[in-house]
């Protein structure tokens, strides 16, 4: 079955589909201030349209690499831009995991401030 597919069919049944392959991965940040590791996808367009956000446990000070930081390994934050607008700023486009699980049980729609890195435009 393609990926895409299945994809869809995660967020037919849990209003947020499971964090996609990494065949569909863009880019990744790090954000040491806010203690974020961030992965970028774009699945259904060519546009980034999906964000996760794991808390950094530790990281090595020599270098900002993605191999030099360990992570939870489950994201905390979730982000899916439904409406294809470019932004994460629409009630039900980010979620949090507070238990970072990674079932798809324990995430729920996230009801706090929005964090500022997220609509930043890159």
């Amino acid at each position: 079955m393609d990926l895409k597919i299945i994809f869809l069919l995660g967020m037919l049944v849990t209003n947020l589909p499971t964090e996609p392959p990494d065949q569909y991965l863009v880019s990744e940040d790090i954000d040491t201030v806010a203690g974020l590791y961030f992965r970028n996808y774009a699945v259904l367009s060519n546009r980034v349209n999906y964000r996760t956000a794991r808390q950094i446990m530790s990281i090595a000070q020599e270098h900002l690499e993605s191999d030099d930081i360990d992570v939870s390994q489950y994201p905390l934050f979730y982000w899916f831009d439904a409406n294809g607008d470019g932004d994460y700023d629409d009630p039900g486009e980010m979620f949090i995991d507070q238990h970072m699980r990674g079932c798809g049980c324990d995430i729920k729609p996230y009801e706090g401030p929005l964090l500022a890195s997220v609509n930043s435009g890159w």
